[in-house]
């Protein structure tokens, strides 16, 4: 979502089939990438019929990487069916990079018996970065099961299937910039910021 204009409230909404049910699945979590400051608000919300409506608000904590961020929605009734997304709640976007935000996995989970930390892969090295040439990516024992790499507007731009514990990822063709690298092995997913240079 590149926010660029419009009210400083303005965000972005998903519809569901079924309304959310808190009961035992008590919370939000959600992947944000960005590289506005450290500190910047993010809102979820859940909307229902009538006007009713449940809004938290967390803040980012690293800049310029990915983190999980999660929203505590404990003793809320089952009459929300919209998720409502708001980057930077109360500050006009002005397109660049520190208004854009990038967003993946939204999960429901149970607070009790779940970890909202990001899993992080024994080993994982993604270098050299920056490069001009290609990313050598490796573990020290899991075989990369997939690569996707996705620029800073959230299109996937490189998706490879390796299968190895190493792989020659080839940017030659990538415009300069900022880059993101998702990597999955048989036990879990980790990411990476990569930096294709002149």
């Amino acid at each position: 979502m590149v926010r660029n204009g419009g009210a400083a409230w303005a965000g972005t909404w998903l519809g569901l089939e079924n309304n959310l049910d808190f009961s035992t699945l008590n919370a939000i979590k959600m992947d944000v990438w960005t590289e506005a400051p450290i500190g910047t608000e993010v809102a979820f919300k859940v909307e229902g019929n009538g006007g009713v409506h449940k809004q938290l608000i967390t803040t980012t904590t690293v800049t310029g990487a990915w983190e999980t961020l999660s929203w505590d929605f404990t003793g809320e009734p089952a009459d929300y069916y919209k998720l409502v997304l708001l980057f930077d709640l109360g500050n006009v976007g002005d397109g660049t990079a520190t208004s854009t935000f990038l967003f993946d996995n939204i999960v429901q989970y149970n607070t009790a018996t779940a970890s909202v930390k990001d899993f992080e892969i024994d080993g994982l090295m993604a270098y050299p970065n920056p490069t001009n040439g290609e990313w050598k990516i490796s573990t020290n024992n899991q075989e990369i099961e997939a690569i996707h790499i996705f620029n800073v507007l959230g299109t996937k731009v490189i998706s490879l299937n390796p299968n190895a514990t190493s792989v020659n990822v080839d940017a030659s063709s990538l415009t300069p910039g900022v880059y993101l690298a998702t990597i999955t092995t048989a036990e879990g997913t980790s990411s990476r910021k990569l930096i294709k240079e002149l």
